[in-house]
């Protein structure tokens, strides 16, 4: 566990406004340092976001069976310190508990990051995340089952 004097995780959902998705931000003191947001997604957005990927092909589920992570990012001189690995472990409990059965996320490095493409494919690869498809030279689909 990550033990940081000020540092405090909020989860945020408005349920009046699904579409927007749920959003995790680690705050130090008032100042946020770090935010996931991830949305559930039928099959036909997964279809459609990614079609340029060939073997990804039209699925029929549903509602929360499909969740993506939309946005991982830890300002850069918090990266390093676990935040990332504590948003997207806060991310898979509660689509577990939304009863999730596919996660999607396209690991894509921020310019500023500490990671090129292979260390970020890797690294997602602890969650139990699978390359799909390579999406471009810089991006890569990436998929968790649960």
């Amino acid at each position: 566990r990550i033990k940081m004097v000020g540092l405090k995780l909020e989860y945020l959902y408005d349920a009046k406004n699904p579409s927007v998705g749920r959003c995790f931000v680690i705050k130090d003191n008032d100042a946020q340092v770090g935010m996931a947001i991830f949305k559930e997604s039928n099959g036909i957005d997964v279809y459609l976001n990614y079609s340029v990927a060939k073997d990804i092909k039209r699925m029929t589920l549903s509602g929360k069976d499909m969740m993506c992570i939309e946005l991982l990012k830890i300002h850069p001189s918090y990266q390093g310190k676990g935040l990332g690995k504590k948003l997207v472990n806060q991310i898979i409990e509660k689509a577990k508990e939304l009863d999730c059965k596919y996660m999607f996320v396209r690991a894509e490095p921020f310019p500023d990051s500490r990671m090129d493409l292979e260390e970020l494919i890797e690294w997602y690869t602890q969650f139990g995340f699978y390359r799909l498809k390579r999406i471009s030279r810089t991006e890569q689909l990436m998929q968790l089952d649960f």
